[in-house]
């Protein structure tokens, strides 16, 4: 979750696994890429099409920037601590 948001607020979008810890903090398509954990090829694509499409990069970056200042550090640290004890205790 950290280093999610230490990008996002240095206005980078983020490609991340597709998991509990990173869908707490981003949404897919506008303040990064989500990517199925495995999916080297996905991965990949996310990265090139970002490399490729400054408008879309500028965009998601700057969406990510103003996303992260909604989140303090302990914020985010409980919701991704609810996230998984909720996958633990469910």
């Amino acid at each position: 979750g950290k280093g999610i948001l230490e990008a996002m607020a240095s206005g980078l979008p983020v490609v991340s696994a597709d998991a509990p810890n990173s869908r707490c903090l981003l949404v897919g398509g506008e303040t990064g890429i989500l990517c199925p954990p495995r999916d080297v090829q996905a991965y990949a694509n996310a990265v090139a099409q970002l490399a490729n499409d400054a408008p879309m990069r500028r965009k998601m970056g700057a969406a990510a920037r103003k996303a992260s200042k909604s989140y303090s550090w302990d914020a985010a640290s409980e919701s991704v601590a609810r996230v998984y004890r909720s996958f633990h205790l469910g």
